[in-house]
């Protein structure tokens, strides 16, 4: 990687969002996808009909501590740093974010999660700031807002893929070219429970974190794609989503399992996400287990 200024061809996504309750699926109620004559993915979909809430606008956290009650850590769990954050404040239960998903290079394991929820910081805990400490950071890609966690001897051995809380499980990676306009995902995170995203429009800019977090220093820019946002997320849940991994749902065209990126950032009504070449070429993959 040089150090010139240069547009990075590493695709982002976006995504068409909607708010879906925590509890299990119904299938009275349940999103319906097909494929148009025209070859485009489309779904019929009710957001009210997944409203549990008193104020779907409103973050639910979930901070479960799924490692002790159900002894599996999986796509979705509330991940944290300790007490203090990066600005030296108190942790306010805003901070946490969601876990990513297993990835396995030769024989080493680690757990991706939102690098900017862990700035200053190479502790990883659950389910909040004063639990146990279940890794320590080793790799960070600030660009994709991406980091490695390795997990220690208690935590490594319940780290799970084949469960993502209603979201379809990750099977694999997904390249910038793969993710087509019109493809259909599911996010499903520890603030916001599931919901549906659609694949839009191509367009570059400078790699940026969240609001209220420290800038990105670079030298390269990114192309990445964007969509209108509809549904009940507000900032809150989105920042508590960050780090969720975005799966491809399957249809009569395409089998689901695609991870095409994880949750990043949203501007309005609009919200992008890196996609995942970097991490594909360092040989990086779903660890099936």
């Amino acid at each position: 990687m040089t150090a010139e200024l240069t547009v990075l061809k590493r695709y982002q996504i976006t995504l068409f969002m909607f708010r879906w309750s925590s509890k299990p699926r119904n299938p009275d109620i349940a999103a319906r996808v097909e494929t148009s004559p025209a070859g485009r993915s489309t779904t019929t979909i009710d957001p009210k009909a997944f409203f549990t809430a008193n104020d779907p606008t409103l973050p639910n956290n979930d901070d479960t501590d799924y490692l002790h009650t159900q002894h599996e850590l999986t796509p979705r769990a509330i991940l944290t740093f300790g007490i203090l954050d990066f600005q030296g404040q108190l942790n306010p239960k805003t901070r946490s974010t969601s876990a990513g998903v297993l990835l396995r290079k030769g024989h080493l394991t680690r757990l991706s999660v939102a690098n900017h929820g862990f700035l200053d910081t190479n502790e990883v805990r659950h389910p909040n700031e004063t639990s146990r400490v279940i890794g320590t950071i080793t790799d960070r890609y600030p660009a994709i807002d991406v980091a490695l966690v390795e997990l220690n001897a208690l935590s490594e051995p319940w780290a799970t893929n084949k469960t993502y809380f209603e979201a379809e499980p990750p099977k694999k990676l997904l390249k910038g070219n793969d993710i087509r306009s019109g493809m259909w995902a599911e996010v499903d995170g520890m603030s916001s429970g599931m919901f549906y995203l659609n694949f839009l429009v191509t367009y570059a800019s400078a790699p940026e974190r969240p609001p209220n977090h420290p800038n990105i220093n670079h030298s390269q820019w990114t192309v990445d794609k964007a969509a209108k946002i509809f549904g009940a997320t507000n900032l809150e849940m989105q920042n508590g989503t960050c780090g969720a991994p975005i799966v491809t749902i399957s249809t009569a065209n395409m089998a689901g399992g695609g991870v095409a990126g994880f949750f990043h950032r949203a501007h309005g009504d609009f919200a992008v996400s890196a996609t995942l070449d970097d991490l594909i070429a360092e040989g990086w993959e779903i660890k099936l287990r």
